[in-house]
């Protein structure tokens, strides 16, 4: 079967996710990836060579992906992302192939576009299938769209259980993710001006990408606060495992996430996690009070409470670093691929 994955790759966790499932699926089929943004992937690809789409206005750009559908023989077209149908739906009718949609983000994210409703209910009636991220979103899809395609839900892959002795002694809090708005590390400051007040030795690092303006505000702001020493922005990171296993605990305040794949994989790194328990994502990942803790959106004197209950109990970290494989099994590569592989079946 000839596989085509259709999206925005220019790193990220979106770009990882997909690759992972892509990289497995290309053992049995043939599997191709076509960026609509002319640059070069971070994450790594096997044996499958991107290539990039043209683009123009949007009528030539639907005429480049038909072309390309139809040259290549292309069976199913799998879109990364719901914003992309304006693009791919027309596109995979003409071609005649299979369509796959498979939203990243949620429900409740409008990614900045006013009528990402219209486009999601076309996909969802006219898509031989919808792939959600989590559970709590397929009900909130199936609640809230009248459905003809097959609507499903198929979490990320996470690496399985790194196992390496947790580093007790760090004194290290780490998030990553693209520097903008709706990762919400502007507030970082805030909850670490209350951490360090008691335990100034500690630090915290922020891994990702400059992005304009979210990236001046939130270093000026460390700035103010007089935090220069204790949070870093660390940039893009190469071995982000590495990263992980010098950390103490992995904080994530985002605004909304689909299904987050810097909390899995510091979970598969046995990292404590915290996290706001914002509407998709975090409480399919975090067994709270077990392995992390969930903080009422967003609540920022509470997520400093709960990281200063971690720096001061040995024992609690320690704790939920053993646990943090509890549920990790259910996003095993494994047994993701096998629901790829039976929808792929089920639509051909």
């Amino acid at each position: 079967m000839k596989i085509c994955f259709l999206g925005n790759f220019n790193s990220g966790g979106t770009e990882r996710a997909t690759f992972l499932v892509a990289n497995e699926l290309n053992k049995t089929n043939d599997v191709y990836i076509l960026n609509t943004t002319d640059c070069s992937p971070t994450y790594e690809l096997d044996e499958i060579k991107p290539e990039h789409l043209k683009t123009g206005s949007v009528l030539k750009t639907i005429i480049y992906l038909y072309k390309f559908l139809k040259q290549k023989k292309i069976d199913v077209l799998v879109t990364v992302e719901a914003m992309t149908g304006i693009i791919s739906v027309p596109a995979a009718i003409m071609s005649g192939c299979r369509h796959i949609v498979w939203e990243h983000a949620n429900y409740y994210q409008n990614q900045g576009v006013k009528y990402i409703k219209k486009i999601r209910q076309l996909e969802l009636k006219v898509a031989d299938a919808y792939v959600v991220l989590t559970e709590r979103d397929f009900y909130n899809f199936k609640n809230n769209f009248d459905i003809k395609s097959n609507l499903l839900y198929i979490y990320n892959i996470a690496q399985k259980f790194n196992e390496h002795n947790y580093d007790l002694a760090s004194k290290t809090i780490i998030s990553a993710g693209h520097i903008r708005k709706i990762k919400n590390f502007i507030i970082i400051p805030d909850i670490a001006k209350i951490v360090f007040e008691k335990h100034p030795d500690w630090c915290w690092k922020i891994y990702g990408g400059e992005n304009g303006e979210q990236y001046k505000e939130l270093k000026k702001k460390i700035k103010d606060y007089g935090l220069e020493n204790n949070i870093f922005l660390c940039g893009r990171c190469d071995d982000m495992d590495k990263a992980y296993r010098e950390a103490s605990m992995y904080v994530m305040t985002s605004l909304q996430e689909g299904l987050p794949m810097v909390l899995l994989e510091a979970k598969s790194n046995g990292l404590p996690l915290i996290s706001f328990d914002i509407e998709t994502g975090p409480s399919e990942i975090i067994k709270d009070g077990v392995n992390g803790f969930l903080i009422k959106p967003y609540e920022i004197d509470d997520m400093a409470e709960k990281i200063i209950t971690l720096i001061e109990n040995d024992k609690m970290r320690k704790s939920m670093s053993n646990n943090s494989v509890i549920g990790l099994d259910n996003f095993y590569k494994d047994k993701i691929i096998q629901k790829w592989n039976t929808l792929l079946e089920e639509i051909k």
